[in-house]
């Protein structure tokens, strides 16, 4: 339910080929792709930066028994309305930099930090 409506939106939005959730369904991954098909870490920090301003981190996701239908339709909601706006504008101005308000998150796994 929530990658198929997470999906969705993004397709909605015409961003099939940058952003889309992958993966099974208790645990799905949140692609955020360049137009190269890299991965795009300036994106995945905007995302999770407008995710934050409306109180949802997701970081990560580990979908559980305690989450509701109301949790994952707010997030759902969230996506369309506040965070899809703004990465529609990075992605058409083809940066992310006037719209983030921090670095830009790292790999957990790197040769050197």
């Amino acid at each position: 339910y929530f990658s198929e409506g997470f999906n969705a939106i993004a397709a909605q939005a015409g961003f099939n080929d940058a952003i889309k959730m992958i993966g099974p369904a208790h645990s799905p991954i949140i692609s955020c792709l360049n137009t190269d098909g890299a991965v795009d870490l300036a994106l995945r920090t905007l995302m999770l930066q407008e995710f934050c301003r409306q109180g949802i981190l997701i970081p990560y996701i580990a979908l559980s028994w305690s989450h509701t239908k109301v949790d994952i339709d707010r997030t759902l909601q969230v996506f369309s309305d506040d965070v899809i706006p703004v990465l529609g504008k990075a992605i058409a101005e083809n940066t992310c930099e006037p719209y983030l308000h921090s670095p830009v998150v790292k790999p957990v796994f790197r040769r050197r930090n």
